[in-house]
């Protein structure tokens, strides 16, 4: 389904074929938030980038890697340098580690990475600082495109997620729902429809489940679930 026709079977969900309790604006929106939420739970959509190291640099701008992902980042999957996998650490575990020096001058071959939660970082960096050039390389999972013309396809225009098109479009209708006063009716229609969200999640999440390699990691943190 294009958005015309996601926000045609999202209409009738919440009982609205005219469109007219709320705006295409409000549809558009709802969409979205939707398909965002069911590829970071779904974590169907990935990534490969990859950087060159230079000699004395630490940290490399999601920007500069092979494919711009500086607005679609959500979690790194896994991470090489020159082949070799390297490892998460926070910058609280190399100060407790480095017992008061300055680790952010330790250099020799990468062991470790940081990839800072702050949304104006947008780098990963290595530890300690590489002496060599060698391919960093990172699988990550990323945030769809957002949704805005009629003839738009989500998750990227993949047809291989057509299938989870109609989760979508049940979970829009759930959160305009939640903007409405509660009421049984109400309550009873959200659960149904979160019944059919969380169907096609599940769906997702075992038909793509050969390509995870980890655990979900909540967003800006190093806590599995």
């Amino acid at each position: 389904m294009n958005l015309a026709s996601l926000r045609d079977q999202t209409s009738r969900f919440v009982g609205d074929p005219q469109i007219t309790r709320y705006t295409a604006a409000d549809y558009i929106a709802a969409l979205n938030r939707a398909q965002e939420q069911f590829a970071a739970e779904s974590r169907m959509l990935w990534k490969d980038v990859t950087w060159t190291t230079v000699a004395g640099t630490a940290a490399y701008a999601f920007s500069a890697a092979s494919t711009d992902i500086s607005s679609s980042f959500m979690w790194e999957d896994w991470v090489t340098f020159g082949g070799l996998e390297l490892s998460p650490i926070s910058r609280h575990e190399l100060n407790r580690l480095s017992h008061g020096d300055d680790w952010t001058d330790d250099a020799g071959t990468p062991s470790n990475f940081v990839i800072d939660p702050e949304e104006a970082q947008k780098k990963i960096r290595l530890y300690p600082i590489p002496q060599t050039a060698e391919v960093l390389s990172m699988r990550c999972y990323v945030l769809p495109t957002a949704l805005s013309g009629d003839s738009d396809t989500p998750f990227n225009s993949s047809t291989l997620t057509s299938q989870f098109h109609i989760a979508l479009c049940a979970y829009a209708a759930y959160l305009l729902l939640m903007g409405e006063e509660t009421t049984s009716g109400n309550v009873q229609k959200r659960k149904e429809l979160l019944e059919i969200y969380s169907g096609g999640r599940d769906l997702a999440i075992d038909t793509f489940k050969n390509t995870m390699s980890m655990g979900i990691k909540i967003k800006g943190s190093r806590i599995w679930k």
